[in-house]
């Protein structure tokens, strides 16, 4: 069980991680990710998608918000074309309203096509009013959370974690029958949600987000995208991720994206491939 924790209602300096090393942090506790591989050039997507046959979805790996909406998502069938399409994204400038300078796409994701059923959304985050963790769920996946929490708040459903008792799987369960979850995800979900505290209190997280959280036709479930922020301060306790730390100026979380991006190996698989994994 966690030990006790007193959140700060301070601001702190956050590190953004990219998608494909959220899904990292993810797949290590445990929570399922699509199989796929992590590239930097269109040669290390053909080659991929060559030795590995199947539908696959590249995905510019990017902090900046909207990258659907701009182009920056794309569904393949071959090499041919995984090669094609990873030179376009590749050469994109991703920019929204709030970054309007955008952000370059110097790598993607690619991960395999899920055959959706449905989408859900589940996050936990610091509630600086409370100064406890707020465990987030809705059945509207895919979805801006903060649109739904607008326009349709009942479609959400919020519990906070005492860290003085730490998680209980009924909390999990409760949000799932208050979010009116599919049936199809409440098998695993409190594993997820406890997974997911999990990644949130060892790490220093200042969010841990899965949107969408997919269940399949087959009836899996998968982290099909993953946002995970770090606190600065936490990331001392835990030297294995020093790579990822910044200077503390506004800028930080593009030069630590571009700096992992210069340290890790050219190719970085997110989980052992199956051709028995199919989705």
């Amino acid at each position: 069980m966690p030990r006790p924790v007193e959140f700060s209602t301070k601001a702190e300096a956050t590190l953004k991680l990219l998608e494909f090393r959220g899904k990292e942090s993810l797949r290590r506790v445990g929570i399922a990710v699509p199989p796929g591989a992590h590239v930097t050039t269109a040669a290390e997507a053909e080659h991929f998608v060559c030795d590995n046959p199947g539908s696959w979805v590249l995905k510019s790996q990017v902090l900046v918000g909207g990258r659907g909406k701009a182009g920056g998502i794309k569904f393949v069938d071959t090499a041919e074309d995984a090669r094609a399409t990873s030179e376009s994204l590749l050469q994109l400038v991703i920019r929204n309203a709030q970054n309007p300078d955008g952000e370059r796409v110097t790598s993607l994701l690619v991960e395999r096509k899920l055959a959706i059923a449905s989408e859900a959304y589940v996050s936990i985050a610091i509630d600086r009013a409370t100064k406890r963790p707020v465990v987030i769920v809705s059945a509207e996946g895919g979805m801006d959370v903060e649109d739904v929490a607008k326009h349709r708040p009942d479609a959400i459903a919020k519990a906070w974690i005492d860290t003085n008792v730490g998680f209980s799987p009924f909390l999990a369960r409760g949000l799932a029958f208050r979010a009116k979850l599919p049936a199809g995800f409440h098998k695993r979900f409190a594993s997820i949600v406890s997974a997911l505290y999990d990644v949130f209190m060892t790490y220093g997280a200042t969010l841990v987000e899965i949107n969408p959280l997919v269940l399949t036709v087959d009836g899996d479930v998968y982290a099909s995208d993953a946002k995970v922020e770090l606190d600065d301060s936490g990331l001392a306790r835990h030297p294995e991720l020093a790579a990822w730390n910044t200077e503390s100026d506004a800028d930080e979380d593009q030069r630590a994206a571009e700096r992992w991006m210069r340290l890790r190996s050219p190719v970085e698989p997110l989980q052992t491939f199956s051709t028995s994994a199919a989705a």
